[in-house]
This record gives structure tokens, sequence and C-alpha cells, in this order.
């Protein structure tokens, strides 16, 4: 058996509508895609016999399916219920959680032949395998006969109750009556629309929302618990106004078959309501006619833990296997303690120093040479450790390590030299003022930087950072922002600096992050026609990098589907990036899942540790005591 200790309530169900990182993991147990990823995060064929035919043009993509796979309720798995997977994904009334809902990206979707499909994209994108294809694959049949019972449900209502409830909410939507925001304005008063939604779910057999979901610390929200009243209503409104795919698409994430999954994935659920109170479990039996054969582990069960440190305590105590995320107070408490290994990965997100390099903002780091000296000025290894008390992992692309696009050599790194810094600086034409500052054409090495305040670990690694780098004679002033003038800053040209808003000056380097994806297409932070403008104000690409070179790699990157040269496009791409330096990358935060000891797997290379996709053979894994 495996026992697994979770925070909470499972947001979004056990499929395609999961959001909550404990349930999209779970989602894993019981659904496959197409494709999965291995430990490298490369896209890989799962329900597919193998790897897609991409047509020249890179718009058609065919896959054929794999023979004998079938569905926990016993049906063969066909090209039919793929369609009809894909169809709710492209649906514009798309139920799914926003990641797999996939109508910017597909255009259209097909059946061949019965164990045939063919996928037609918008434009040629070879993240299409790693991105879309993963979505779990579900039963046409028992989607079609859940969604049937949701109609008999809703009989008790009718079409012009559920639109005058709707149009209600949106007049209040629209010119808000409710207490004044942070910035003054009327916010929407929800709470009078509360019990007639409630009451109308309630004649349609919906299930209400769980209050836990709209609980935080003991805080319940009103307005978020009665914008899902609403978007139940929504769904049962759609009944009366879309076509059967477009009502069934939106309905999908109220359906029974959410409590009752049924895929292909190794592992059943056992009982069909999952509980969100402390205490609860949730199980999971082997999937015994699973199509890589039967699961090692015969059942698993799923703990709602009632805190962080008492799921790691039940670790330690031999009474749960797997804690798949440890906050790092806790990880700080436990990891001396033989009686847990830990799994450590860099989350996919990372913290940056941005430089301005657009032309006309007159920035201090236009010249590469000023960029290349801060990196040399300072040690990135101890003031990340030190910054996030060795909770982050210094970086120096955002291509995470463990990925298949990670460069094996090459990227261009700065060991702390003060005398080559310096050298740098003077070679770009700069000379020590009084104060022990470079000074160039009457303008100081100087600037303020703008870090968003209530983050103690960025303004202390950029703090550190600035104490070093004085000795090159480079001054940079930190000042923590509120968020709100920092988002001014970045979606508004020219980009005046938070940090000085009087000086009326474009930001020279700002302090901040991202958050990535599972694909290592840079696209949107690095390619010159992103960069911002006063048409275009608010793209990724604020800071205006622009290099041909790497522009030509990004396009590459995009459309070139053989992994193998893919790979040495995204090499090449992040070696330029790392000696062009538009971005001082600083560190990702490490995640950490603790698992027993007795956790093993009969898989060829063993438990990878460092992987996000570690447990990806969840039939291989074993737990011998």
């Amino acid at each position: 058996m495996l026992r697994i200790a979770i925070d909470g309530a499972l947001e979004g169900g056990l499929a395609n509508a999961a959001t909550g990182g404990d349930a999209v993991r779970l989602a894993g147990f019981l659904y496959d895609g197409l494709y999965g990823l291995d430990e490298e995060l490369r896209p890989v064929p799962r329900l597919a016999a193998g790897p897609a035919a991409v047509s020249a043009d890179g718009r058609t993509w065919t896959l054929t399916l794999r023979d004998g796979v079938r569905f926990h309720n016993g049906e063969l798995l066909t090209a039919d219920d793929v369609v009809h997977t894909y169809e709710r994904a492209m649906s514009p009334r798309c139920g799914f959680s926003s990641g797999n809902c996939l109508s910017a990206i597909l255009a259209g979707t097909a059946r061949v032949d019965d164990r045939t499909v063919a996928f037609t994209l918008r434009e040629p994108g070879a993240s299409f395998a790693a991105t879309a294809l993963r979505l779990g694959i579900e039963s046409k049949a028992a989607v079609g006969a859940s969604y049937e019972r949701f109609l008999a449900g809703i009989a008790g209502v009718t079409a012009s109750e559920t639109s005058s409830y709707l149009d209600l909410v949106a007049a209040e939507e629209a010119r808000p009556t409710g207490p004044p925001g942070p910035d003054g304005d009327p916010t929407v008063a929800y709470g009078p629309f509360r019990a007639a939604g409630e009451a109308l779910l309630t004649r349609a057999a919906v299930d209400l929302p769980d209050p836990v979901l709209h609980t935080a610390d003991g805080d319940f929200d009103e307005g978020s618990y009665v914008r899902d009243v609403v978007a139940r209503v929504q769904a049962v409104d759609a009944t009366f106004t879309s076509t059967r795919l477009d009502a069934m698409a939106a309905a999908y994430p109220y359906l029974d078959l959410q409590n009752a999954p049924v895929g292909t994935g190794p592992f059943v659920l056992a009982a069909e309501r999952v509980g969100a109170e402390t205490g609860s479990v949730l199980s999971l039996i082997a999937n015994e006619a699973y199509f890589l054969g039967a699961p090692e582990i015969e059942r698993v069960e799923v703990r709602i833990a009632g805190s962080d440190v008492a799921a790691a305590r039940a670790v330690l105590d031999g009474e749960v296997d797997w804690r798949p995320s440890v906050r790092p107070t806790t990880y700080d408490a436990i990891r001396g303690d033989p009686a847990a290994r830990f799994v450590e990965y860099p989350e996919f997100g990372f913290l940056g120093l941005y430089f301005n390099l657009h032309p006309e903002a007159d920035g201090l780091f236009l010249d590469r040479r000023l960029r290349q000296a801060v990196a040399y000025c300072f040690d990135i290894q101890v003031t990340t450790a030190s910054a996030t008390d060795r909770h982050g992992l210094a970086i120096s692309s955002e291509i995470p390590v463990m990925s298949w696009a990670y460069p094996p050599s090459g990227l261009a790194t700065y060991p702390m030299d003060a005398g080559r810094a310096i050298g740098l600086i003077e070679a770009a034409g700069w000379t020590r003022g009084d104060d022990d500052i470079y000074v160039k054409d009457g303008r100081r090495l100087s600037t303020t930087v703008a870090v968003r305040e209530g983050f103690p670990a960025r303004a202390a690694w950029l703090r550190l950072m600035a104490d070093q780098v004085r000795s090159c004679g480079i001054d940079f002033q930190v000042a923590e922002t509120s968020f709100a003038s920092i988002l001014d800053m970045l979606v508004v040209y020219p980009h005046v600096n938070a940090a000085a808003p009087e000086d009326g000056r474009s930001f020279d380097v700002y302090f901040g992050g991202f958050d990535t994806g599972i694909d290592p297409d840079p696209f949107r932070f690095y390619h010159s026609s992103e960069c911002s403008s006063a048409e275009r104000p608010d793209t990724y690409n604020f800071g205006c990098y622009q290099s041909e070179t790497v522009d030509r790699l990004i396009d590459a990157g995009r459309v070139e589907t053989d992994q193998a040269k893919r790979a040495e496009i995204y090499h090449e791409y992040a070696v330029r990036l790392s000696e062009d330096l538009p971005v001082i990358y600083a560190w990702s935060d490490l995640i950490r899942e603790a698992i027993s000891p007795t956790l093993g797997t009969t898989a060829d290379r063993g438990l990878q540790l460092d992987t996000p996709t570690w447990y990806r053979q969840l039939e291989r894994l074993t737990n011998v005591r």
C-alpha cells in the first residue's frame, strides 16, 4: 500500500478540471494522456502507439492509439473517445482547467479510423506534444451518460429563471454597488445573490460549492463562493442556450462523473465521494487490466492532513509514505531525520535582475560589458543561499536544470572577479568619481531598483548583491515597492521607475520574476517582436531585449518537432542569452517532497529524486516495509 498526505480539498475534482497541485497529481493516477513526460520533461508517447506523424507544414499531427487499452469500466479506448475529449477542450464553453482548454491552439480534431486521430493546429507549434497531448482521455460513453443524468436533474428549473438570475448578477458586475475597494471604487456586491443562486442549484440537483475551497486561514470569502455559485448557474443556463457539445463542456466540472472518474490510468477510484475534512481518506485500487501491466502497489490511500507539520511528522513516524510538498520551515525541522528521503527540484519559475535595454530609454546598462560587470561583482551562490536560507537554487537560465532543453555545457558563468568587472566598466569608458562610484558624461553608475514588498528573500538578495557591487563602483539603491506600483511600471509605457516615480525616467533595473512552463519556448520573454512599446505596452519583454540570432533560434525552436534537433536549438539559445545578459538570473525556489525510505521502483533507472516526474511510472512503484 502507498499512503499519501495532502493538504485538503481536491480543487476541480480528479480529471481535466483539476486545478490544485494535489488534484492534478492524483488525476494522473486515474487518467493517461496520448503523451506523458519522462524524467527530463521530454514528451513521450503513452496512449499513443508511437510519436506523432507531423505534416510538412507542421499543422497536422496524426497519432495512432495503442491496441487493447481499456477504460476502468471495461470499454476499449477508441479514436472517438480522444476526439470527444478534445472537442470539449476546444469548446468556447470549455469547463476544463484553463491550461487544458485548447481553442487558441487547436483548429480541429478528427477521427481517421478507429485507432487514428488527426489534430489540426492553428499554427505550427512544436510544444503541442508537451502542452496539449497530455490531456487525460475520457470515455465518451461515460461522459455522455453523466451528462444525461445532469440534464435529468436540471429539469426542475427553466431557461427564464437562470437567465433572469444571471442578468441581475451581470447588472451588478457592470455597475457595482458594494463598499469601496483599495482603489476607492465600489466593489461588486455578490452577497445578495447567494440565496437565490443556491436555491436554483438545489432545484437543479447541482451540488453547491464546497465552502472549504473558499475559506483561507479560517476566513470565508463569500464573494468567491457566490462567483462559484454563479458559474454553476451559467453551466445550467448553457443547456438552454448552447449546442449539446458546448453545453456538455460547460457542465463538465459539475457532472457526477467527477466523483466516479472513468479513465485508463493505473489506479481506479474505490469510493465515489471525496471528503475535504482533516482525516478524510480517498482510496484508489490497482487497475489489474492496466495496459502497461498491473501496478506493483495494490492500494493507494490519500489522507487529508491537518497541517504541513502533521503530514511531515506522519512520514517520519511511518504512518505516511509520501508528502508531495513540504514547506521550507518544515523541511528545515526534519531534513536530517533518516526516517525520510527528499525529492528536490526547482519550481517552474525564476527571479532575476532585469535590465532596461530600450534604446530610447537611455538606460544605464545598454552596454553589455556593464551587465557582465555586475554579474562578476558578486557571488551569486553565496548571495542566493543567504537570502533564501538555502531554499532557492542559483540559476543561469530560465530553463530548469532537469529539462532536456538545459544545455549540458557552454553557459556563460560569472564567478566573482572584481578586477575583471572593473576592467569591463573602464573599457566601456567610465571613470571613478570622487565618491568611488563610476561616472561617464556626468552620469553616475547609480540607480534605484524596485523590488516587490512583502517578499523578504527578494529584498535580501538585492541588498546583498548591492553591497557587493558597490566595491566595483556600482551603486544600487533598493526600494521595496507595492505590487500595484510595480505592475503599473511594467504594463504602462515607457515603464517609469516605480522606485523613483518623481524622476519620470524609465527604470534602469528591476528585480522580479515569472512563472515558466514545461515547454522551454521563451518567445514571450525574449523575442524582439515582443519588445514593449507605446502600442503594445504590456508585453513580457518589457526590457526590450533584441537579438537577431536569438530570434532565429526562438523561431526555429517553436516549429522543430525533431526532439534532438530542438534540444540543440535551445542549448544554443540559452548559451547566447547567458552571454548577452538581458537579465541576471537569481534563483528558482526549491520544491521538496518527503518520501519514505521504503519507496522504490522496478523501473530500469530507479527513482530519480531530482525531477517533478520522479514517480511517472506509477505502475512500477514499490513500497516494501
